[in-house]
């Protein structure tokens, strides 16, 4: 998170970039551009095919600030691929990446084929140095073979990095991760991870993510304290079931 990485002291930014989230990219999407009535993959897993919507559109099917009382929109870290539907090219190739880097890119809005996304985030300081965030997103796959596809790397990746050490800012720090598979949330199969990372036998940031496959779309929220506990409310499941229905009205109004 952009946030936290202007905290100073150096756990702080250890966690930052361990457990960071940023909704920006650096470069602009290329070209396979895809119009909404184009045809998608096949059906995975038993998912249905959905109507393609563009970062505009996924944009306003997001959780409103209102949802979030006491944070603040985080306006430079909101981002969304606008109004053309365009197949992002895939940076990294999350099976062989390094743990530290896993760590780092999967929480950010990286392209990893996704065809339209959009991403919010909200803040709030708690005292000191610590702070709160709650980060949103929706990633619009191609074909719900992809969304499933891209779970299905992310398990594995957290699975593999569920212990690992970081160093940054002179500091070591000692990563966990842990996933679990949940009960559906709006029709959508589902997948929680807990992160941690502790620097001289003290916990400086925790994150909670949930990630929920629905039709072609893969919707998150991810809650993250930095010298503080996450924060509780609202429900992860509670804002991402919101999305969900949001989409499936603009789905069927297009």
């Amino acid at each position: 998170m952009m946030t936290t990485r202007r905290i100073a002291t150096a756990g702080a930014a250890v966690v930052a970039a361990v457990l960071g989230m940023a909704a920006c990219s650096a470069h602009s999407p290329t070209a396979s551009v895809r119009s909404p009535s184009s045809p998608a993959a096949s059906a995975t897993a038993g998912l249905a095919e959905g109507t393609e919507l563009t970062g505009v559109q996924l944009n306003s099917a997001l959780a409103p600030a209102s949802s979030f009382p006491g944070f603040t929109a985080n306006a430079k870290d909101a981002y969304n691929t606008g109004t053309s539907l365009e197949v992002l090219p895939t940076q990294y190739n999350v099976a062989t990446m390094s743990c530290p880097s896993f760590s780092t890119q999967m929480t950010y809005a990286t392209w990893l084929g996704q065809d339209a996304i959009a991403w919010a985030e909200f803040d709030r300081a708690t005292g000191g140095q610590s702070s709160q965030t709650y980060d949103e997103f929706i990633y619009q796959f191609p074909g719900p073979s992809a969304a499933v596809s891209f779970i299905q790397g992310l398990r594995a990746a957290y699975s593999r990095c569920q212990s690992f050490t970081d160093t940054q800012s002179g500091e070591s720090v000692q990563v966990t991760y842990g996933v679990a598979n949940i009960a559906p949330i709006g029709g959508g199969q589902a997948m929680q991870v807990a992160g941690t990372a502790v620097a001289n036998g003290a916990t400086v940031g925790t994150a909670g993510l949930l990630y929920v496959v629905s039709s072609d779309d893969v919707y998150g929220v991810v809650r993250t304290g930095v010298q503080t506990s996450m924060p509780a409310t609202p429900a992860a499941a509670t804002v991402i079931a919101g999305m969900i229905t949001r989409v499936q009205t603009l789905s069927a109004a297009s």
